[in-house]
């Protein structure tokens, strides 16, 4: 006969077993997610109160069994399968403790199926006079173990969460224990009446224990249900509190090491890593004065025992990272307190690489900041009143060295520590000024030196902090000064006394300045005061109107305002140049200046004067007739001393002080003679006697012999020259060979001597319309504007540069081009080099005979 349940008694033990569920779902939960430390206590707990479920819900699922007879149960395996329950309890929950993979979890799944089995199977044999169905045997075993499986799987699958939802704890609860309810329904039915059949069974005995223990189990979960969301609120705010720390560390910009007591490295940040470029596993479970030098190590191993007492927690190290590299760090220290006892430190590491190298060149900037104030020509300084005083703090310059003082003599002091009182005083009405917020400017004199000073206040917050001075040498400006007063006295005097005479008249013809020489011209007897401010008109008929033979009017001349000057005749015979000239201040018209020379004998001078020109010319001649003569005569003895030179040269005999000598004689031999053939030259050129001749030449060889010549020139100063002939190679041109490399050589020897070492030099050539166009560049100094209209000039160097040279080769260079029918010029920029260029004729054979008789009248002449 089936067994009949009692319905009150069959949902206590669903609640009951869901109650359980709840429980081991729960210490599963915390278990994963619990230290060490509280790991095992978790794992009893959760003994106990699963094991202590699934039996209570047993019995009173089996007092809820109406099996019409009387049942007894055997003490022994009652108890037996209590404790087997408590037993199997603390097997799964220790195996979830070391699952790592799915054996393990199906495992842990056979345990609990096979314990739940193996419990009720006790449980039904206390039970005496009972027999069992084999089919109902089987299933409630095969319930068992997919119910096991199906809740460790669903802890496997989630195993990598951390805090489970109450929701996911619910949910394989209630299925849990729905299961065992199952479970326990498929047990009983195997279970057949044996013996006498009891019709009447007595109910209120087993459902009051059955009630009473149910309800004890309700508050004892009631009781934990409410400590455990005051548990969950302090997890809770834990895990956000843990996520800050976690936060602060991982994302910090900075190195984060964290340390025990004894140095080691337990954790680093991804910044640290990233900053020391190592890998973690490199870096954990290493002690931190490994990668420090040993006095850094001992100076941080003070620093973290001295800690809790002196409140000094940073410092400065140099730290190794995984390349060997060192890393100047800035560690701050701080300690990890815990109940009172110190467990540890965070060291929070400032990479100081870039500030170190930040405050190198700050410290560079301010060095040569103070370099540039020492080696001013003038001087600067600063005060700050204290008290009564005005106390300097800087004072640097040149200045104050010429004034006879230094810095150690101003800085710290008052005026009156170093000044002369009748000086001090004075300059302390202008320090007094300053300070006030006023810009003061005076000048002084001490040591012979006048200066003019500047008093600057700073200003913060409506206060002054603080005075910068700044102080220039004037006593070039004051003896300026004073010459340009003498200057002005002496150009009084030199104009009332120029045999020209001088007018300035306004627009309106009123007389502004004058000299005394005009009224001696226009025989006016009133004294230069009286005449400022009239009518020019009225007593110089020489301006403003028409005058005795000569037909120019002054309103032709004042309509254009520009320069004129013509010749007037006045009635007593005289002849005066008269000249016009605008008077202009800031690019306007401010007045119109006339001036009058009498040139009457002049005039009488002129034929004179062309006479005079004429014997210069023949007086020139006969120089250049001279320094021909001259360069020959000092040839001879001069090719004798060179000659001997290059004897003595080769003697072997000599010693190098002897050898020395001997270079200088041929030095300046060498020099000598150059400049004797370049002034024989230019003789040559100017009486005429030099011969240009017209041979077929290869320009393209002539240009490479050249080249080779002044290559070892070159190579001295590291200098390339660079060609670009292509267009004029197996060109063939009709000119003088000698005088074109004469000129190409002058040229590449200038481009030398004034380029720069390891400049560059660019030769080109190129056919241009009938034309040959050599271009010579240099990378060299340049030559600025108002020299480059000099260069031609004999015996003319450029200034400020201290260069080798007579002086004679460019303008030797012009006039042999010239009487080569070519061109010459230079364009040039100071700092980037010149560039000398040649244009000369492409002579064909029909043209050549007609310009070799051109040159030759030329030459004549």
């Amino acid at each position: 006969m089936e067994a009949l349940f009692n319905w009150e008694l069959v949902i206590s033990s669903v609640v009951m077993a869901i109650i359980a569920s709840f429980f081991s779902v729960h210490m599963i939960q915390n278990i994963q997610v619990s230290t060490e430390k509280d790991k095992w206590l978790y794992i009893m707990l959760g003994t106990i109160w699963v094991g202590l479920g699934i039996w209570s819900m047993q019995f009173i699922d089996m007092l809820g069994d109406d099996l019409y007879l009387i049942a007894t149960y055997y003490t022994v395996y009652t108890l037996l399968s209590f404790l087997l329950g408590i037993i199997a309890s603390f097997a799964a929950f220790s195996m979830k403790d070391k699952q790592k993979n799915v054996s393990n979890a199906a495992a842990i799944s056979i345990v609990v199926g096979l314990s739940i089995f193996v419990i009720y199977y006790i449980g039904i044999k206390s039970l005496k006079g009972n027999e069992y169905d084999g089919f109902y045997s089987v299933l409630s075993n095969l319930i068992a173990f997919v119910l096991a499986g199906a809740v460790i799987a669903f802890f496997h699958h989630n195993k990598r969460s951390q805090k489970l939802q109450m929701k996911a704890i619910i949910i394989p609860s209630i299925v849990l224990g729905l299961g065992i309810f199952i479970f326990q329904y498929t047990v009983m039915n195997e279970i057949k009446k044996a013996g006498l059949f009891i019709y009447e069974q007595i109910y209120s005995v087993s459902t009051l224990l059955a009630n009473q223990l149910l309800l004890s189990i309700i508050m004892i979960f009631m009781i934990f249900a409410f400590v455990q969301k005051e548990k969950n609120k302090l997890e809770r705010k834990f895990e956000t509190t843990n996520l800050y720390y976690e936060s602060l560390i991982s994302y910090n910009p900075y190195i984060v090491f964290i340390i025990n007591t004894d140095g080691m490295i337990t954790n680093i940040n991804p910044k640290g890593l990233e900053i020391l470029k190592a890998k973690k596993e490199q870096m954990i479970h290493q002690s931190i004065f490994s990668f420090l030098p040993q006095d850094d190590a001992e100076r941080v191993k003070q620093k973290m025992n001295r800690l809790l007492e002196h409140n000094e927690n940073e410092m400065e190290v140099s730290f190794k990272n995984s390349k060997g590299e060192w890393i100047p760090l800035l560690l701050t220290f701080v300690p990890m307190i815990v109940e009172g006892k110190n467990e540890g430190f965070f060291v929070i590491a400032k990479d100081m690489k870039e500030l170190k190298q930040y405050q190198k060149r700050l410290r560079k900037m301010q060095k040569d900041l103070m370099n540039t104030l020492e080696r001013q020509q003038g001087m600067t300084f600063k005060f700050v009143k204290i008290n009564d005083q005005f106390i300097h703090t800087l004072c640097a310059g040149e200045l104050l060295y010429k004034l006879g003082y230094s810095p150690h003599e101003i800085i710290g002091k008052d005026l009156r520590d170093f000044l002369p009182k009748e000086v001090a005083e004075g300059q302390l009405r202008a320090y007094q000024k300053a300070w006030n917020g006023e810009i003061v400017h005076f000048e002084g004199k001490l040591n012979g030196y006048d200066y003019l000073a500047v008093l600057s206040p700073v200003i913060e917050n409506g206060k002054v902090v603080e005075v910068i001075g700044s102080c220039v040498d004037i006593t070039v400006r004051k003896e300026q000064e004073m010459k340009l007063n003498e200057s002005n006295a002496l150009r009084r005097t030199i104009i009332d006394n120029l045999p020209i005479g001088i007018v300035v008249i306004d627009h309106e013809m009123k007389i502004i300045a004058l000299n005394k020489t005009i009224l001696k011209i226009f025989q006016i007897n009133e004294p230069i005061k009286q005449l400022i401010g009239k009518n020019i008109t009225n007593y110089f008929p020489a301006v403003g109107r028409k005058v005795e033979e000569n037909t120019g009017e002054v309103s032709k001349i004042f309509t254009p305002y520009k320069h004129f000057s013509d010749e007037v005749n006045i009635k007593n015979g005289k002849i005066l140049k008269r000249s016009y000239f605008p008077f202009y201040m800031d690019g306007k018209l401010k007045g119109h200046l006339w001036t009058f020379e009498d040139i009457t004998e002049q005039k009488k001078m002129e034929n004179s004067i062309i006479q005079a020109k004429e014997e210069a010319v023949k007086a020139n001649m006969a120089k250049s007739e001279f320094l021909s003569k001259m360069s020959h005569e000092l040839r001879t003895p001069l090719n004798g001393i060179l000659g001997f030179s290059h004897l003595l040269e080769l003697d072997k005999s000599l010693t190098e002080q002897q050898q020395a000598f001997v270079e200088e004689i041929l030095k300046g031999g060498r020099h000598l003679l150059n400049l004797i053939n370049e002034i024989l030259d230019l003789s040559r050129i100017e009486t005429g006697k030099i011969k240009i001749s017209n041979d077929e030449v290869q320009i393209d060889s002539v240009i490479c012999e050249c080249i080779a010549l002044m290559k070892p020139a070159a190579n001295k100063k590291r200098i390339k020259i660079i060609k670009s002939i292509d267009q004029c190679v197996d060109q063939m041109i009709h000119i003088d060979s000698l005088r074109l490399k004469q000129v190409i050589l002058n040229l590449l020897d200038n481009a030398i001597k004034y380029n720069v070492e390891g400049g560059q030099i660019h030769i080109t050539c190129k056919c241009q319309n009938g034309f040959l166009v050599i271009h010579i560049i240099d990378t060299g100094i340049g030559i600025c504007e108002e020299e480059l209209k000099k260069i031609y000039e004999p015996f003319y160097r450029i200034q400020h540069v201290q260069v080798e040279g007579t002086g004679l080769g460019l303008s030797l260079v012009k006039q042999l081009i010239e009487l080569m029918n070519g061109e010459f010029g230079v364009v040039s920029k100071i700092g980037e080099g010149s560039d000398f260029w040649i244009k000369l004729p492409m002579l064909n054979r029909e043209t050549n005979h007609a310009v070799k008789k051109d040159l030759e009248h030329r030459q004549h002449h």
